[in-house]
């Protein structure tokens, strides 16, 4: 995280990334999804393990003979039973490598919703940058449309103008309070956003830097062909394209016969004194062979399934790769052309501060009119709201790229 963030410079960001991967509630629940997997895979290498199971029986029976005398018999037992099917055609490997891949896929989800979650706790921070700079500008702009309000009603007191410059004027008075008040509602709601990320009640109590930074390292970029190693996402998505070419497979080799062993042994008295003397020693052992016969039909078709299956992940795997790619190239050519966005949009709210600047000097001597005063200063707030608009455009989009990058 270090790394990416540097360029940013956000000093605070790493250590809310890190109470958002300790905290945050969907993290945890992709963790969770990890977790059945890992118990999944082992559940599936249990059948080429031999099951070994112990039993205890005592029975008591009482037989009524034609005298009506009843006669009590007494049977105890102790019985140990292995069974175990021979992995003959690798189908039950098979099963379990399919299980393995698809807990290294569920890992490899977690790794991406880790490294999501920090770009989106990234991008909430910068917003609610971008809203508390916009904050001060409304701050601004309410001040300086005031003070054009208090010239304008001297040079009407004076006779100098007449009650419409007046009425406008004290319309963009109030139209700067309520734009001032929609910049700090949607500052509200963006340090909202920040603190569920990070687990903490929405209470819009998290504090965040003053300005957003200029950015001015380049891209660290490698080959093309090294995102298909890097993003987790594409790995998950080969992985879990092996994982369906394994249960094709499986699915193919149920057609086949399977072969197990059965062994039975105990011992059987009439007394429980006796009950391990090894002369009432039973034991048996039994082979099994079972072929498919009257199956095949349902067997092929669900051979077939899996076939398809493993179709549609491997277009999965294509889709996300080529989605890769177009990340990676909106990501670049968005990034160059804001650059010069920002440069053009710098200039543009320099002079526009320029033009309102002077544009009141000129109208205090009557040289324009109150509607053009406005004008220009509507202009230049436009305008610098336009600039810290490109600022959190560009960081956000080199986030994203960050992301995308894996």
């Amino acid at each position: 995280v270090a790394e990416w963030l540097a360029p940013l410079h956000a000093a605070p960001l790493k250590q809310l990334i890190a109470e958002a991967i300790a905290h945050n509630h969907n993290l945890q629940h992709v963790a969770l999804n990890w977790q059945n997997a890992k118990q999944q895979t082992i559940l599936a290498g249990t059948p080429l393990r031999p099951t070994l199971e112990g039993g205890v029986r005592s029975q008591r029976s009482q037989t009524l003979s034609n005298s009506k005398s009843a006669t009590l018999t007494s049977q105890h037992g102790v019985t140990v039973t292995a069974q175990w099917e021979i992995d003959l055609w690798q189908r039950l490997s098979d099963q379990q490598r399919a299980a393995h891949s698809r807990e290294q896929a569920s890992a490899t989800d977690l790794q991406a919703a880790r490294l999501s979650l920090a770009a989106t706790v990234a991008r909430r921070w910068f917003s609610a940058i971008e809203s508390k700079q916009k904050i001060k500008l409304s701050h601004q702009r309410l001040a300086r449309y005031s003070q054009a309000l208090e010239v304008i009603e001297v040079r009407y007191r004076s006779g100098l103008t007449d009650a419409l410059d007046l009425h406008v004027a004290r319309s963009e008075v109030s139209l700067s309070k309520e734009n001032l008040l929609s910049q700090q509602m949607n500052q509200q709601q963006q340090l909202r956003e920040l603190e569920l990320l990070l687990g903490r009640y929405p209470a819009a109590e998290i504090t965040v830097g003053e300005s957003l930074p200029t950015i001015n390292q380049p891209i660290p970029v490698g080959l093309p062909s090294e995102l298909l190693e890097r993003r987790p996402d594409i790995i998950a998505s080969r992985t879990r394209w092996q994982a369906a070419a394994l249960d094709r497979e499986v699915a193919a080799k149920r057609r086949l016969p399977s072969f197990s062993l059965s062994a039975q042994a105990g011992t059987s008295s009439n007394h429980l004194r006796d009950l391990l003397d090894w002369d009432n020693l039973v034991w048996s052992l039994l082979g099994n062979l079972a072929q498919p016969l009257f199956q095949q039909e349902q067997l092929e078709a669900e051979e077939l399934i899996q076939a398809t299956a493993q179709q549609q992940a491997a277009i999965a795997y294509l889709e996300s790769v080529l989605q890769a790619f177009r990340e990676v190239e909106n990501g670049l050519t968005a990034d160059h052309f804001q650059q010069q966005r920002l440069h053009a949009l710098a200039d543009a709210a320099d002079e526009a501060s320029k033009a309102a600047t002077l544009a009141l000097s000129r109208y205090q001597n009557g040289l324009i009119d109150a509607l053009t005063l406005l004008d220009t200063q509507q202009r230049a707030f436009d305008r610098e709201s336009a600039h810290i608009q490109a600022m959190a455009d560009h960081i956000d989009n080199r986030i994203l790229l960050h992301l995308s990058l894996g």
